[in-house]
């Protein structure tokens, strides 16, 4: 996808999520790690916050998998994962090694990240566990689909409900898979659910506002037990997650100067969020301000603007490339 194609087809307000949600995780859930100028950021308001934004683009990619998933056959299983795989799965290397060169993880735990499995046997590098989670929903999602399509809604709700509930039993077991793989599944199958169903347009915001509130304030409680602690975050983020999609789903934009602005931090987002931790890195070794409010300043003023300008150079150079790579014939064909 290029900032130069045509928007008709596109929706404004989740590429508003998306661009929004990304400068909230990049430009400052990740930017005050850098500085000790602002103390207790992470609280348990922001932190449900990154809950809810997470879970949110986990929910807008299940939708965006439902939604382009037609049917189950085999053309479409390997189509599918041929796409996800060249979208994502080169640059989210790259980061790895990055992170591995910048001794953000060490070699063990980046190996198991590039198999994709640090989700399921060990821990994941900081920050790239989120990408190898959703790299694991893909590789599941086929099934997902064809249970969704298969099964009515008692049956999917039913079918899936006991699926987590054994990952459950598997967790207090062994201690794997990582926790955050179930907390985060709810919000990536409903959107698949909601996509395939079509009930995006049809269920209003505010029919579910008051279950929100009372999850919201349920997941502020401290549990004897830590499966109702789990359950309960689970579900706020399930519910706010689709709150905030059927939200961001009926934003539109009338200037066309305010969506460029918008879809190029959306186009950005990935390279964004693999590649801000180096790049802010980086910057801090060629100069930091000896005063925190300083500190401050020069993270937002010139470190994020990097952020995004490298991260647009890096998606679209790759974008151009596997373009190119595209046109270019076979051997032996031509």
């Amino acid at each position: 996808m290029s900032v130069k194609e045509s928007t008709q087809h596109r929706n404004a307000g989740i590429d508003i999520l998306r661009a929004a949600g990304c400068l909230y995780i990049v430009g400052f859930w990740h930017l005050l790690d850098y500085t000790n100028a602002v103390v207790h950021y992470n609280n348990p308001v922001t932190l449900r916050l990154t809950y809810i934004i997470l879970g949110t683009f986990i929910f807008v990619s299940g939708y965006y998998v439902g939604l382009r998933f037609k049917t189950t056959s085999r053309n479409d299983i390997i189509g599918f994962y041929k796409k996800r795989l060249i979208r994502i799965y080169p640059l989210y290397l790259i980061a790895i090694l990055l992170f591995a060169m910048l001794q953000l993880s060490d070699v063990r735990t980046s190996l198991k990240a590039a198999f994709l499995i640090s989700m399921i046997v060990g821990k994941s590098p900081p920050t790239l566990w989120f990408i190898a989670l959703l790299m694991t929903y893909y590789v599941i999602s086929p099934l997902i689909i064809y249970a969704v399509k298969a099964l009515n809604t008692f049956g999917t709700i039913l079918s899936f409900a006991l699926f987590i509930a054994c990952l459950m039993i598997l967790f207090y077991i062994t201690g794997r898979p990582d926790l955050r793989m179930i907390v985060y599944f709810p919000s990536y199958l409903l959107g698949i659910y909601v996509a395939d169903r079509k009930i995006d347009n049809t269920v209003k915001g505010h029919m579910i506002l008051i279950p929100v509130v009372a999850t919201i304030f349920l997941s502020f409680l401290e549990f004897q037990y830590v499966f109702l602690e789990i359950t309960t975050k689970t579900i706020m983020i399930l519910l706010c997650s689709f709150l905030v999609f059927r939200t961001g789903y009926n934003i539109k934009i009338s200037s066309n100067r305010s969506y460029k602005g918008v879809l190029i931090l959306s186009y950005s987002s990935y390279c964004m969020y693999l590649f801000h931790r180096p790049v802010y890195i980086v910057l801090k070794k060629l100069y930091f301000p000896a005063e925190m409010a300083y500190q401050v300043v020069y993270l937002v003023i010139l470190c994020v603007p990097c952020v995004i300008l490298v991260s647009y150079i890096l998606q679209r150079t790759y974008d151009n490339i596997i373009g190119m790579l595209k046109r270019s014939p076979a051997p032996g064909i031509h």
